[in-house]
């Protein structure tokens, strides 16, 4: 289907993704880069473009191009973090995680944002820099009082970890902030249960 559609409009980079993904689903990867650089051709500025080239020759284990291919991508923006985001991708892939967490650095250095903090601070985590990381989050949060999309990602994180008390600590936050969150509810319900807090049931009804 996307094969017909990239023959009806040849110079549209979004059916070119699409086939791109179904061709790495089958594990077609030489054939997935192959269609993915002609979606890079046809739209030079796409971020989906660049990080999804990017991703399949790190899969093919083409370190020096993946990284090349994220280089690539700041040029073409250089105003937009994304290109920074991907070569700390690309790295933690390689299991480079000084360049990485470099890179990531460059991303939160040039827009401080939600995405930007967000992938550091999962970085961090994941390299065992959980000190580091928590201050990041404080920061962020005191900068950023009403945003609430940070502490349900960090939520989230505190959930898979298993983290109950901390998780309920932030979506006990997210909810007085916004009363009629229905997913910080349902969370906050799910870790106080876990914890074994007789409030849960009330959590879960709201």
């Amino acid at each position: 289907t996307f094969g017909r559609l990239v023959a009806m409009r040849p110079d549209d980079d979004a059916p070119l993704l699409r086939l791109a993904e179904v061709q790495r689903a089958l594990k077609d990867t030489s054939r997935a880069l192959a269609t993915v650089e002609k979606a890079v051709a046809a739209a030079s500025n796409s971020i989906e473009a660049h990080r999804t080239r990017a991703l399949i020759l790190a899969e093919l284990g083409r370190r020096a191009d993946a990284f090349a291919a994220s280089r690539t991508l700041q040029k073409h923006i250089p105003t937009h973090p994304a290109g920074h985001i991907l070569e700390g991708e690309v790295a933690f892939g390689f299991k480079d995680f000084a360049a990485a967490e470099t890179a990531l650095r460059k991303a939160v250095a040039q827009r401080k944002s939600l995405e930007t903090v967000g992938a550091l601070h999962a970085t961090l985590e994941r390299i065992g820099k959980r000190g580091e990381a928590a201050a990041l989050a404080d920061r962020w949060i005191i900068e950023n009082p009403k945003d609430v999309s940070f502490k349900m990602l960090l939520g989230q994180q505190a959930l898979a970890e298993r983290d109950h008390k901390r998780a309920i600590e932030l979506y006990r936050s997210v909810v007085a902030q916004q009363p009629r969150n229905a997913v910080a509810w349902n969370n906050l319900a799910w870790a106080a249960m876990q914890q074994g807090d007789t409030q849960a049931r009330e959590f879960a009804e709201k």
